[in-house]
């Protein structure tokens, strides 16, 4: 299995964290969405879109994957120690929203990895 395949398997694995972790978010909301926050369905499919690229080793998948798990760590990175301070993994449902971070954040990383790993013999 190429660290393109392991990379949009993981891909996949953080769409199903993220989804899981928005169903279980909505359902303690009393408030709707923001109009400007798309909704979950379209949140959910891009990254399974682009873990699909990968996974038939498309190039627009490899650089698109690239940005969008950068992005995601760098806003995990930064959100992370904000959230912690503001009390946010404390309370009810802490458990849960301390293992939804780290598996977003470890699978971003790792797909991180992967895909500068694997940009070694491509031009």
């Amino acid at each position: 299995m190429t660290a393109l395949r392991v990379a949009a398997v993981l891909m996949l694995v953080n769409a199903v964290v993220l989804y899981v972790g928005l169903r279980r978010a909505g359902a303690s909301s009393s408030q709707g969405r923001p109009a400007w926050l798309p909704p979950r369905w379209f949140r959910v499919l891009i990254p399974l879109t682009v873990g699909a690229g990968l996974w038939f080793e498309q190039s627009w998948a490899l650089w698109s994957a690239l940005v969008l798990c950068f992005g995601f760590a760098a806003t995990s990175a930064l959100t992370g120690p904000v959230l912690w301070r503001g009390g946010f993994f404390r309370g009810t449902d802490a458990r849960f929203r301390v293992l939804h971070f780290w598996l977003s954040f470890g699978t971003e990383l790792g797909m991180v990895v992967l895909l500068v790993a694997s940009l070694g013999g491509r031009p």
